[in-house]
C-alpha cells in the first residue's frame, strides 16, 4: 500500500492553522482498495485541513473522471464525476467513524487522507450513468436498436400474475 502513503498528513509538528494539499490519484490509488465500484480513472484533489486544539475540519474537494459502461447503450464512457464534503476529525482512545465525525487516536502521529478520498469519491458515484453525462457522446443507437428489437412482445391478454394480484381481496 505504498501508493496510500502519499496521502498521510503528519500531525506531529502540525501548526495550529490551515493548510492545503493537492492530490492527482487513478488506478493504482484504485486498486489499493478491496471491492473498488471502479479501477480506471483520473481525479484531482484539492484538500483543505484546518488544524484545532482538540480537532482536525478537513474539507475534500475532487473532479476527474472514471471508465465505466454506460447504462443503457452499454458503450465504455468517461465518466465525470465531482463532489466535496466535510469531515470532522477528533481524538478520543476509540477509534471509530461516524456519520460526519471520525476519531483517532489521541496519540497518532500522522493522518492518512486515502479512505476519506476514496470514500467520498464512491459516494459521490450516480445510481444511474449515462453516455448523456459525457460531452459530445451519444448512446450507441446500433446498440439501442437491437434491444429493442430482442425485447418480449407484450401479449394481449395481459400478465396472468398481474390479473390475478386484481383479484386478490384484503381485508
Amino acid at each position: 500500500m505504498q501508493v496510500l502513503k502519499q496521502f498521510s498528513i503528519p500531525l506531529k509538528g502540525l501548526k495550529i492553522g490551515h493548510h492545503d494539499y493537492a492530490y492527482h490519484f487513478g488506478k493504482e490509488f484504485f486498486s489499493a482498495f478491496d471491492n473498488a465500484p471502479f479501477s480506471k480513472g483520473e481525479f484531482d484533489s484539492q484538500i483543505q485541513l484546518e488544524k484545532k486544539s482538540d480537532h482536525l475540519i478537513v474539507l475534500i474537494r475532487f473532479s476527474g473522471h472514471f471508465l465505466t459502461e454506460c447504462d443503457r447503450c452499454t458503450d465504455e464512457i468517461p465518466f465525470p464525476l465531482s463532489g466535496n464534503y466535510e469531515m470532522i476529525v477528533k481524538y478520543d482512545v476509540d477509534e471509530r467513524e461516524e456519520e460526519d465525525v471520525m476519531y483517532i487516536q489521541p496519540d497518532s502521529s500522522e493522518f492518512n487522507l486515502a479512505k476519506l478520498i476514496h470514500d467520498g469519491v464512491f459516494l459521490s458515484m450516480p445510481l444511474y450513468k449515462t453516455c448523456e453525462a459525457v460531452e459530445g457522446k451519444e448512446c450507441d443507437q446500433d446498440v439501442l436498436d437491437r434491444f429493442i428489437s430482442a425485447a418480449p412482445e407484450t401479449k394481449e391478454e395481459g400478465n396472468a400474475l398481474a390479473e390475478a394480484l386484481k383479484n386478490l381481496k384484503l381485508k
